[in-house]
């Protein structure tokens, strides 16, 4: 579990713009700024791994964060989202049963209600201006 409030993507400004490169253009992208209206705290769903040491490589955690795109970041230019699940199926999602499987789905299919803002980075190099 990640506790988010906002989250940042990087998009091609073509696909921000709803268009196609122009001859000879170079892909350029921005970083987007996404933030859930009404504001809140987002939980977001990760799946950790423990990978066993080998005879090369020691033992080592890794996770990722859930995704899908809503409509609103589809259309900002981006085809991920991080999925953000309600409080109340914090402790389904972080004590899942293993013999329950489906409600772990049923989480990820039951998001909080939001629309996701979004707005060029302060931390951007101001490739869209």
């Amino acid at each position: 579990m990640i506790v988010a409030s906002r989250f940042f993507e990087s998009v091609k400004l073509h696909d921000l713009q709803h268009r196609s490169l122009a001859p000879g253009e170079r892909e350029s992208s921005v970083e987007l700024e996404f933030r859930p209206e009404p504001v809140q705290e987002m939980f977001l769903a990760c799946l950790w791994r423990y990978s066993e040491p080998t005879e090369t490589e020691a033992g080592f955690y890794s996770f990722a964060a859930i995704s899908r795109p809503p409509p609103e970041v589809r259309a900002a230019g981006h085809d991920r989202c991080i999925i953000a699940i309600k409080p109340e199926y914090l402790d389904t999602w972080l004590n899942p049963d293993p013999h329950r499987l489906a409600e772990q789905d049923a989480i990820l299919d039951d998001p909080i209600d939001v629309y996701y803002e979004h707005r060029l980075s302060e931390r951007d190099d101001g490739a869209a201006d």
